[in-house]
């Protein structure tokens, strides 16, 4: 690809007596190349990072899923019934009102 100076930039300050400096073409031809090459290494190694960062929660989560620790049945069963005993645990009203029963 063909790259014309006149438009480019860098054009005034990539010369040197109207030819073109070492650095410059380097970093047309290779340079923009490879980093954009390395922004998308970085983009996705952070992403890699931040997942596995995540890894420990995701697994406790996962795990109390699996092995039904998260909520147990006994835990929701009888919340909001008509006579439900209270246990001592605060969520369950001794006397429910008319809008917790069931219709």
């Amino acid at each position: 690809m063909e790259v014309s100076w006149s438009d480019s930039p860098l054009a005034p300050m990539a010369t040197i007596n109207g030819r073109l400096s070492s650095w410059a073409r380097w970093l047309v031809a290779e340079g923009l190349v490879r980093l954009k090459g390395l922004a998308i290494i970085v983009l996705v190694a952070t992403f890699a990072a931040w997942l596995i960062s995540w890894l420990p929660y995701w697994l406790i989560a996962w795990m109390a899923i699996v092995d039904g620790d998260l909520v147990s049945r006994e835990d929701y069963e009888g919340l909001w019934e008509p006579g439900a005993p209270s246990g001592g645990t605060g969520c369950r009203p001794s006397s429910p009102s008319p809008s917790w029963s069931r219709p």
